[in-house]
């Protein structure tokens, strides 16, 4: 934007042709670029899914174009639950982090979680459940 209001501004001091021929298709594929780099970062949000199940967490991410990856997360393995809610923002949104440490200190922070605290309260009722069976057997 800045670099159109400066080429509107000084065209006259501009030779026509840099600026017919160079900064004007600059400019649009400037904002080519930002709009589609805006569409691909909300798709790759919207399509990560984290499922939680009696004996592991799914995490799925999905792309129209990169790429598709599932993993697996046994609760076994999971150590340490935290969640993370910085700002205002974050505060006001109820969004936050939640952060899972694995058995090998392997950190794993998924970003964007509505309500990340009854996340982990979820994930730490699985967990206890998933003990008593255990210890049940």
């Amino acid at each position: 934007m800045l670099l159109y209001v400066l080429t509107i501004h000084y065209k006259s001091y501009l030779n026509p042709v840099l600026a017919k021929y160079i900064l004007f298709p600059l400019i649009v594929i400037i904002i080519h670029y930002a709009f589609f780099y805006l569409i691909f970062r909300l798709i790759r949000y919207y399509n990560n899914l984290i499922l939680l199940k009696k004996d592991a967490m799914f995490i799925v991410k999905t792309s129209l174009i990169e790429f598709d990856n599932i993993e697996l997360i046994e609760l076994d393995k999971i150590t340490k639950i935290d969640t993370q809610m910085k700002g205002i923002i974050q505060n006001l949104l109820s969004y936050g982090t939640l952060i899972i440490e694995q058995n090998r200190d392997r950190v794993r922070e998924f970003h964007y979680i509505y309500k990340p605290y009854k996340a982990v309260r979820h994930l730490k009722e699985i967990k206890k459940q998933q003990q008593k069976s255990n210890s049940a057997l």
